[in-house]
């Protein structure tokens, strides 16, 4: 069951950003421990139908502004004969220029990453040279949250991608007890810039049920950040948390505003998307749980903050 489910859209298909959208077409389950505008502990393992499909490809189509398509989980790895037929059906669309795919399946089954299955994907990239923006840029987001997650066959399965012209971009989720600690995040860092792995950002854990072990406080990320920034610039990922209305972003020597609601601590922050905008873009007549509107217009969120202290089992 969506966070906040979306009107406007059909099944697998979410918005709030002008620019982009994310789909979900084979479980509608994004990774509980970031959560890309959902819940996912209850979700129905729902596949778009072929009707959700082409009315989706019908909306990115008649909307020039999208220039971004996010393909998230279930895994799309998981179902190439799926996967490339979407593939086919966004490369096709002019203004689409950012197919990006989420996955940690090259993790989990690096031996179903041959070098068929790649060349597949690699078709779908295109190199305009005298316009540009007429290109298709196929990637992949990629979650490793800990530098042992990269075993020899992860990154060859990986290589094999960036050999054939797929930037992978390493993306992790703060947890505790993994890596919330400043040698576990450089180390990994250390390990994306080794073998071609571009460091992309740093999530906070999201607020799922069962995941309360796992989730620091917003702060611990912080301080993190801060200190990976006394290093070259390529330590610097971009840090945030995930509300139901988009993405919020922690820059350091950011000042973390609390409230109480209920007896638990939440972080008060101001979004950079104006309410409007985002009813306009989602399809939703109100915002959702924990969110308000300011004097200027602009959404508040409040987001559940975690704890640092490691719980007994």
């Amino acid at each position: 069951m969506r966070h906040h489910q979306q009107k406007n859209c059909t099944c697998g298909l979410s918005r709030v950003d002008e620019d982009r959208v994310e789909l979900t077409p084979y479980f509608g389950c994004p990774c509980r421990y970031c959560i890309k505008k959902a819940s996912t502990a209850r979700c129905e393992s729902q596949s778009m139908s072929e009707e959700n499909l082409i009315n989706t490809l019908e909306y990115i189509r008649n909307d020039a502004r999208i220039t971004q398509a996010s393909i998230v989980g279930g895994d799309p790895l998981v179902k190439p004969k799926q996967l490339f037929a979407l593939l086919e059906n966004l490369a096709s669309i002019p203004h689409l220029n950012n197919i990006r795919i989420a996955t940690r399946h090259a993790l989990l089954q690096p031996e179903c990453i041959n070098e068929a299955f790649i060349e597949r994907i690699a078709s779908y990239n295109y190199v305009d040279y005298a316009y540009p923006l007429r290109s298709t840029s196929v990637s992949l987001d990629v979650a490793i949250n800990h530098a042992s997650e990269l075993q020899p066959d992860v990154i060859r399965a990986l290589n094999g991608f960036s050999r054939r012209g797929i930037n992978a971009r390493g993306h992790a989720v703060l947890l505790k007890g993994v890596n919330d600690d400043f040698h576990s995040l450089k180390n990994l860092i250390d390990h994306f810039l080794a073998v071609g792995i571009t460091p992309y950002h740093l999530m906070h854990c999201a607020d799922a049920p069962g995941g309360a072990p796992l989730r620091t406080t917003v702060k611990k990320g912080h301080t993190l950040i801060t200190q990976l920034m006394a290093f070259s610039g390529t330590y610097a990922l971009p840090y945030g948390y995930v509300t139901a209305v988009g993405t919020h972003y922690i820059t350091p020597g950011q000042v973390l505003r609390y409230e109480s609601i209920g007896g638990q601590r939440f972080i008060r922050a101001r979004s950079p998307y104006p309410a409007e905008r985002y009813k306009t873009l989602s399809g939703n007549s109100s915002l959702p749980p924990l969110h308000e509107i300011d004097d200027q217009g602009y959404i508040v969120s409040h987001y559940p903050d975690g704890n640092d202290a490691l719980l007994v089992y």
